[in-house]
């Protein structure tokens, strides 16, 4: 018979909740956890991802929208509990706009000035 079908989205599946609802779950639950936000300004760099927020796959998605994660932030005054988080959300907005704006920025300057300088490696 034809061999056993192997699932290898099960464990994504399996420890993802893949809705609105599991983003916001999970964005109330990092804003709120002592291991969370809390803990993000000196816990973020560690491998074992022991304050990681999981929200990124929400937001590449669109489960969740960058304007209502600001939202809840700010009602949770992210911005004092960790900066760096707060600016991260912020800087990859940004990111997103320029690249809107400036589709060939990875291949050319946005200022016309700058096309012909050489930089020094």
């Amino acid at each position: 018979g034809a061999p056993d079908l192997i699932d290898w989205g099960a464990p994504i599946t399996n420890s993802w909740n893949i809705s609105e609802r599991g983003a916001l779950q999970q964005l109330n639950r990092f804003l709120a956890d002592s291991s969370g936000l809390a803990a993000y300004e000196s816990s973020r760099s560690y491998a074992d991802g022991r304050s990681v927020s999981r929200l990124s796959p929400y937001l590449h998605w669109g489960q969740l929208s960058p304007r209502l994660m600001w939202q809840h932030m700010r009602r949770a005054w992210a911005g004092s509990v960790s900066k760096t988080f707060y600016r991260r959300l912020v800087w990859r907005e940004l990111a997103y706009w320029q690249l809107y704006y400036w589709p060939n920025m990875a291949r050319q300057p946005m200022r016309e000035a700058y096309r012909y300088v050489k930089l020094q490696r």
